[in-house]
């Protein structure tokens, strides 16, 4: 992924479907940022573990609008495994930079164990373009 963290331009997001290696398709996000298109989703959880993608992807973005200021932070936090530390985390976090409110959260926590935990949220009634809007 070659985007790097600050204020880049949010223009587009639509539903779609991506093989991740399994026979089945997994539902998640296409997103438009700074012109160039980006999946995102939460690979099927096999019980045990999954994972948060989020890569540049060829697939077309259907639902475009007039390109939003966001803020776009990459995530790798170091932990540990017990229950009173954080766990590690790697991912990628989008906000309103206005009002500080979560757009996309894309990500995986203890990404290098057994058991990593996919995590994907999405809160598009707080981008720019959607508040005060009713």
């Amino acid at each position: 992924m070659e985007l790097k963290d600050g204020i880049v331009k949010l223009s587009g997001f639509s539903d779609a479907y991506f093989n991740c290696g399994w026979d089945e398709k997994v539902e998640g996000y296409v997103i438009q940022i700074n012109g160039k298109n980006y999946g995102v989703y939460r690979d099927p959880d096999d019980g045990y573990r999954s994972y948060g993608c989020f890569f540049e992807t060829d697939k077309p973005c259907k639902n475009t609008f007039p390109p939003q200021n966001v803020l776009l932070k990459t995530i790798t936090t170091e932990g540990g495994y017990d229950w009173y530390e954080d766990p590690k985390t790697d991912g990628v976090i989008i906000t309103n930079p206005e009002t500080g409110e979560l757009i996309l959260n894309i990500s995986t926590t203890w990404y290098d164990s057994y058991y990593p935990m996919g995590y994907c949220e999405f809160h598009p009634e707080n981008l720019p373009i959607n508040k005060n809007r009713k």
